[in-house]
């Protein structure tokens, strides 16, 4: 079952891509033209508003004079620069999926010498604090996890809820 779900998404990526770049209009594939003629450029993928916000605030992030932004395939791609490195910012949403299909965006699209997935990851750890970088030994795809907390118990045994 695993296998074939891994089929469909990677099918899912395939038929994305073919139809995208037949799905965008000769003005936006112009933006794109003039973004790339600026590059390389860094690529920075977000999850989310909360930790994307930040990164584009002035005088963090320096918009491009030639096209500050570009909407392709549902997605908002902020082009300028942090601390004189041209990058090209976007917010993917929370999954593997998505970021994939970013990903992929990105590289299909614009002139590309790397990309970096910025955000919080869920850290666990009190020890680590916003800002720092961390790069593990080892990681697992687990999915989308949605935490419950116990709630009453019934003859010794925990109850999950949504509390």
């Amino acid at each position: 079952m695993a296998l074939k779900l891994v089929h469909i998404q990677v099918l899912l990526l395939i038929f994305m891509a073919i139809v995208c770049n037949a799905e965008h209009s000769a003005k936006v594939l112009g933006h794109v033209n003039i973004i790339n003629s600026d590059g390389p450029y860094m690529g920075l993928v977000v999850p989310n508003t909360f930790e994307m916000e930040p990164l584009l605030q002035p005088p963090n992030f320096i918009v491009n004079e030639n096209v500050s932004y570009v909407d392709l395939s549902g997605r908002t791609f902020h082009v300028g620069a942090i601390a004189d490195q041209k990058v090209i910012v976007v917010m993917k949403g929370m999954g593997m999926m998505n970021a994939a299909i970013t990903t992929q965006l990105l590289f299909s699209f614009f002139n590309i010498n790397g990309v970096v997935h910025y955000g919080i990851a869920g850290n666990g750890n009190s020890d680590h604090h916003i800002g720092d970088v961390t790069i593990p030994l080892q990681w697992a795809h687990t999915g989308l996890w949605n935490w419950q907390a116990t709630t009453t118990d019934i003859n010794g045994l925990k109850l999950l809820g949504d509390k």
